[in-house]
Formats: C-alpha cells, sequence, structure tokens
C-alpha cells in the first residue's frame, strides 16, 4: 500500500479542523517511516482516524470525569479492578466505544453495569472527543506542539506495533522473535540491562550473631564487609533489609539506634570514587563550602555512592503498648531497607517506540538515570511534544505492576502501611520483604535465618554464612578516615 504524505496531512487536518503544517524535519522522518512501509508485504494497516482519537482522550484526559465517576462507582459498591482490567477498561474509554466496554466488563470483571443505566454517565463519542480538543486547540499558545505531537503518534499507529519496532529499533524479529511487552523485549534484546542474579538480601543481626565476636570493632569490621559484598553483588535496583533484633543487654553492649547509624552511614557513603561524568557540580560547591568553612586537601571531587535510604520500620514485642509512642515499648526491632541504585550510563532504549534516539534528562534520584526520547515520531511524547522521560528503575517498578505473579495482596499492604507496627511473626517479615521488595524468579540471599524453604512465592531462596565473606579491613578505617567526614 502507498502512503502520500501530503494526503495523510489533509486527512490529519480534515479530523481535527485545523490548519497546520509540520516541520521540514518531521516530514523527513515521516517520509522515511512511510517508505519503509510501502516495502513491507503482509503489513495490516489501522484505523488512523480511531488511534488518532484515542492518543487526544489519552493525552488530554478528556474521559477523566467519566472515569473518576465510574472507579468510584464501582468502588462505592464493593468492587476494585486490578493493573490489566484498568488499562483495557481505559482503552475503550479513550476510544469511545461504550458497547465494548460493557461487553469486557460483563465478561471479564466483577461489577456493577447498573453506572450504564443513568444515561449522563458515558464515555465521549468521537465527535464529543473532537469538540473537546477544538476547545482546547483553540485557546492553547502551543498549537504547533500539539499538533506535532498528535500527528507523530498518528503515523506511528498507521500500522501494527510489531512492524513500528521493527524498524525504530532496525532488529530483525525473525530470529529471536518479538515481544509485545516491553520488558520481555529488554530481557530478549538487552539483557544485560536486566541480570538480575540477586534481587534481595536478607540479614538478621540478633543476640546470637554478636556473641560470635570479641568487640564491636571486631563485628563492624564483618558488617562492612557483608555490606559492601552485598552491594557488588545484588543486581541493581534491587533491595537490602537488614533486621536488628537484639536485646538491650546483648554481649556487645550495642545499642540498636547506633548500630543502625553505622550501617545508614557505612551503606550510602563507603563507595568513594571520581567523578567523571558530572550530574552536579563540584567546584562551584567547593568555592561556596569555603567561603564559610576553612577546608584544606579536601578533594570535592569524589563521590560518595553506595545505598540509598529506603524505609525503617519498627517491630513492637510488647503489644499492649500504644504505637503512638515508641518509647513506651519494652522491646523492638528494627527493621532497614536500603535500594542499590547504581548510576549505569548505558542506553535504554524507549518503552514506546523502542528506539535509542535517547538521551540523558537528569538523576532525579541519585544513581537512577532518567532518559528523554528524541524520536519524532513517538507515539507518547506529551500533548505540547515532549518526548517520553522513564528510567530503568521505574521500568523496573512498572514490569513488577504489569506481571500478575508480582501482585502483593490488598491485605499485605493494609498490614503494612505503617512505619510503627506490632505482632509480627518472622514468617510475616519475610512475606512483606519477598513480595513488596523483590519480582518473581529473583534469587532472595539469606543470612543469619534458620531453615527456610528453597523457594517462596516464586522466587528461589539462596544462603550466605554471614562470616565467610573474605575481604581487608580498610572498610572499617572509613568511619574515621573517609573522605567525606573530612567535607563535613
Amino acid at each position: 500500500m502507498k502512503f502520500e504524505l501530503e494526503k495523510l496531512i489533509f486527512e490529519f487536518n480534515q479530523i481535527l479542523a485545523t490548519e497546520w503544517n509540520p516541520s521540514g524535519s518531521l516530514k523527513i522522518e515521516a517520509e522515511s517511516f512511510l517508505s519503509y512501509l510501502e516495502g513491507k508485504k503482509g503489513v495490516k494497516f489501522l484505523n488512523s482516524r480511531t488511534s488518532l482519537l484515542k492518543s487526544i482522550n489519552s493525552k488530554f484526559d478528556l474521559n477523566s470525569l467519566f472515569s473518576k465517576n465510574f472507579f468510584r462507582f464501582q468502588a462505592l459498591n464493593g468492587y476494585t479492578f486490578n493493573y490489566h482490567q484498568k488499562l483495557t477498561i481505559r482503552s475503550f474509554i479513550d476510544i469511545g466505544d461504550e458497547k465494548g466496554l460493557i461487553k469486557y466488563l460483563s465478561r471479564d470483571c466483577d461489577c456493577s453495569l447498573n453506572f450504564f443505566s443513568n444515561k449522563i454517565h458515558h464515555p465521549f463519542t468521537q465527535d464529543e472527543t473532537l469538540a473537546g480538543f477544538n476547545q482546547i486547540y483553540i485557546e492553547s499558545p502551543k498549537k504547533d506542539d500539539i499538533c506535532s505531537s498528535l500527528f507523530s503518534a498518528y503515523i506511528f499507529n498507521l500500522c501494527e506495533l510489531q512492524i513500528a519496532h521493527e524498524y525504530f529499533t532496525g532488529l530483525d524479529f525473525s530470529n529471536k522473535g518479538y515481544n509485545e511487552d516491553f520488558f520481555d523485549h529488554l530481557i530478549n534484546y538487552e539483557p544485560d540491562l536486566l541480570k538480575r542474579k540477586e534481587g534481595l538480601r536478607l540479614l538478621k543481626i540478633d543476640d546470637q550473631l554478636l556473641s560470635k565476636y570479641r568487640s564491636y570493632s571486631d563485628f563492624s569490621q564483618a558488617l562492612f564487609r557483608y555490606i559492601d559484598d552485598s552491594y557488588n553483588r545484588l543486581s541493581n535496583h534491587s533491595y537490602l533489609s537488614i533486621h536488628v533484633k537484639i536485646s538491650e543487654v546483648n554481649s556487645l553492649k550495642i545499642n540498636k539506634w547506633e548500630l543502625i547509624s553505622d550501617i545508614e552511614i557505612f551503606a550510602e557513603k563507603s563507595k568513594e570514587r571520581e567523578l567523571k561524568i558530572g550530574y552536579f557540580h563540584p567546584g562551584k560547591i567547593e568555592e561556596i563550602t569555603k567561603k564559610y568553612i576553612p577546608l584544606d586537601d579536601v578533594d570535592f571531587r569524589t563521590v560518595n555512592e553506595g545505598f540509598n535510604f529506603k524505609d525503617c520500620f519498627v517491630l513492637s514485642n510488647d503489644f499492649a503498648s500504644p504505637l503512638k509512642d515508641v518509647l513506651s515499648f519494652e522491646s523492638y526491632d528494627l527493621l532497614l531497607l536500603m535500594e542499590k541504585n547504581q548510576r549505569d550510563e548505558r542506553i535504554v532504549p524507549c518503552p514506546a517506540c523502542r528506539s535509542k534516539n535517547v538521551r540523558g534528562n537528569s538523576y532525579p534520584t541519585i544513581g537512577v538515570k532518567s532518559w528523554e526520547c528524541y524520536n519524532q515520531l513517538c507515539p507518547e511524547k506529551s500533548k505540547f511534544n515532549r518526548g517520553k522521560r522513564y528510567s530503568l528503575a521505574s521500568l523496573i517498578r512498572q514490569e513488577a505492576i504489569n506481571n500478575e505473579q508480582n501482585l502483593i495482596p490488598p491485605e499485605s499492604v493494609k498490614k503494612w502501611r505503617l512505619d510503627v507496627t506490632t505482632k509480627h511473626s518472622e514468617n510475616e517479615i519475610f512475606e512483606l520483604l519477598i513480595r513488596h521488595y523483590s519480582l518473581v524468579h529473583d534469587t532472595i540471599v539469606v543470612s543469619n535465618y534458620g531453615k527456610i524453604q528453597k523457594s517462596m512465592f516464586n522466587r528461589s531462596i539462596a544462603h550466605l554464612k554471614f562470616d565467610t565473606i573474605k575481604g581487608d579491613n580498610t572498610n572499617s578505617q572509613f568511619l574515621k578516615e573517609g573522605s567525606f567526614f573530612n567535607r563535613i
């Protein structure tokens, strides 16, 4: 099938009642894509008008009131939907297919259809979508950006996803197959980005473990070796959990909060590296700091990295005490969670168009690089034509949502909604950590726990003896001699 770009531009303007002309660079990209489609055999072409209206509703959220009322009505009647059901429901809503939506709900969802008996409740029809768009378009000072964004999606969606992805990746899917799911695509074609040899580590520090060491210095050396080994072996964007379950009269006379602070400072700052790729301005920081604090021989270009603090639960063993007053607890444990976010400059392709025409955007979280897609034909540009933004960490979290095997039971979420809790057995703690902080098929490495089954919730369980990790004792000097402490 032959596509004429000028004819597509005319049809685009005719649908939207606009008089817009693409930029020269956008025309060149579109012509190249259309030429590719013309040379492909057996390409199935889609309804461009329907896909355009879906893009309008999606980008401008024109059905937000209907969606809000629908989900609220269902919730009030005791019905909820999982992530996948919500995606399907919103897809029907965005194309204005009320009949298709009702048929899907009656067949695949447990919900009330009485919502539709009220005639004021209906998704935007195609005419209502266009009317809503025209009102926004007339009032917007960014008309060119709006049309550019919509036209990119309009061209991209002319064909099936597989054909578009084949063009923008430059890959031949006939060998290793096509993966509609982007996470599966990364596993298949970019496996190094997603190697998850260890997805979670669990350590319990109790009185029995402390009794094996003569002094806190000896124990801290072993502990710091363990943390260092965990950082080196854990997959990126994975978690380390340390359960501090020590009594006030332990053999080394350690205060649990002082232990937690030592763990956290070492875990977050012990990796000292020279800054080679700038994500902050050390020279400027040094200049401003030295105006107020006289510092000699301090290297501001040394970056201190490591784990990121995630959470800390207070687990009371005193069930009668009020949760609001931790100091009233006769005894309690601490459960520390840290996340490994190691800076990674390797390109992550866009999850929408799968192009590698992307640029590093920023570091929204320490160690987590954000990317922005610069493919002019990407279908998921913002309504004002900004490239899609994403990070590998966000993609991993999205996979946790997408894969139904990763779904966390609502009762577990409710049980752990507070940082100060009571009445949690060790098995319940295990369930929290594994369900909430790992993915299916991950390997969970545990240390200083008793007998544990070889697998739980579709994760493999491996054991590591705490005192078998080899290494020197240089880590133990960090809290005294580290460059980080010379700057504070």
